[in-house]
């Protein structure tokens, strides 16, 4: 019933000020948007913060007992489920993802062995690499995951990613509704109600001082599927 929003995204507020208006509200958590966000609040917040929008959370040493967060991406069980509906003789899948990310990597491996599909995955540091260990896997697979790793994709790199798919009749499956326009298959985005909800009830226990119950990072439940026409 009774909250502020402080917005760092237009430089007017630094997050010095921002954090300390908030401790001079006596505000009991805090809700914080995306890494800039993340990175204040885990050095300056003085009470129990849940994290959202951040996909290299695990990079940037920001999670702790009070610190903690929900996932950007929709359950990928959901997204093999949909997809599965879209191509059901779809058999191999592969991914290029940064470092730090070996959960993702097992909850994937978990989701597409359900459905007898193989996961095949390669660990990139850079754009170049990406590419590079892209065009390796194009030719074993008949799908792609995109994951938004913005520490090892760059503009020219995800343009040539998407033009090679397109030749190897690769199927891409995104996170990001507008790479629809460059040819993914289809997006799979996170419901911003289920957002919300997860994010309320990891306030609730916070506030309760549950902190033993609340995972580092508390999945979604929900999924929206857009399908490139």
């Amino acid at each position: 019933d009774h909250h502020e929003v402080y917005d760092l995204s237009d430089q007017s507020l630094s997050s010095e000020e921002a954090f300390a208006a908030i401790t001079d509200s006596q505000a009991k958590a805090v809700v914080a948007i995306g890494l800039r966000a993340a990175e204040a609040a885990s050095r300056h917040a003085t009470v129990p913060v849940v994290i959202g929008q951040v996909f290299n959370i695990s990079d940037k040493n920001i999670l702790s007992e009070t610190v903690k967060a929900v996932s950007v991406l929709p359950p990928l069980e959901l997204q093999i489920e949909e997809w599965r509906k879209i191509d059901p003789d779809i058999k191999n899948v592969g991914a290029v993802l940064g470092t730090g990310h070996e959960d993702l990597i097992a909850e994937a491996n978990r989701a597409m062995a359900l459905y007898d599909i193989q996961f095949h995955y390669a660990v990139a540091e850079s754009d170049r690499e990406t590419l590079y260990l892209f065009n390796r896997l194009v030719r074993e697979i008949d799908g792609f995951v995109l994951f938004p790793d913005n520490r090892i994709l760059s503009r020219a790199v995800l343009t040539e990613m998407m033009s090679g798919a397109a030749r190897h009749q690769v199927q891409v499956a995104v996170f990001n509704e507008p790479l629809l326009q460059l040819g993914a298959t289809f997006n799979a985005g996170s419901v911003p109600v289920n957002i919300a909800a997860t994010m309320t009830g990891i306030l609730d226990e916070m506030i309760k001082g549950n902190f033993d119950r609340i995972p580092a990072i508390t999945a979604l439940s929900d999924i929206s599927i857009k399908t490139n026409p």
